[in-house]
């Protein structure tokens, strides 16, 4: 455990119990430690966003012959990239196929980081709601997690060609386990 969050507990007592799913959380009047755990979930948000590419092909009509690593691409044909292939490249992420939001904390050696991710775009056409969706997906992960016991119905482990996806989709069984709790100490 890290020295910050010993030196908060010791202060503020146990604040919190669990980040499960299906167990409750509960967070502290600490604006600090909140931050803490909310960067987590920022964590898990941009990994899931790596794995899970919103837009998976984004066709182009070419608009004169090119050349392209030795093929010749003719004036008028559509090219149809794979956005989320560059999500799976081994250079920009170690272990490229594996959920594990863990290499996005900024301590991390993998060399994982947010320019990477292409789910919103990139440089002039970067997407102007970005950080409005993040905080959206953050406020829902924590609802999800803090109201429900969620399972999946039956296995389905994910395959990646070049994107995840499941071939009988994603069926999960979510049960109401109670409410958010805020405790301000």
């Amino acid at each position: 455990m890290s020295p910050f969050i010993e030196q908060r507990i010791s202060k503020y007592g146990k604040i919190f119990r669990s980040q499960l799913p299906g167990r409750r959380v509960i967070f502290s009047g600490d604006a600090e430690l909140n931050r803490i755990v909310l960067q987590n979930t920022g964590q898990v948000i941009n990994e899931t966003l790596r794995l899970g590419h919103v837009v998976r092909y984004l066709p182009r009509k070419v608009t004169k012959t090119i050349q392209f690593k030795g093929f010749d691409i003719p004036n008028g044909y559509t090219v149809i990239p794979a956005l989320a292939a560059v999500h799976m490249d081994p250079s920009l992420f170690d272990d490229p196929q594996c959920f594990n939001p863990w290499r996005w904390q900024k301590e991390s050696s993998s060399p994982a980081r947010t320019n990477n991710i292409m789910s919103f775009g990139g440089g002039l056409r970067l997407c102007p709601g970005m950080e409005l969706a993040k905080v959206e997906l953050s406020v829902f992960i924590h609802r999800l997690v803090l109201a429900y016991v969620w399972e999946t119905e039956e296995p389905d482990p994910p395959m990646a060609l070049p994107m995840v996806d499941f071939a009988r989709g994603m069926h999960w069984t979510l049960d109401c386990n109670g409410t958010f709790k805020l405790v301000n100490l």
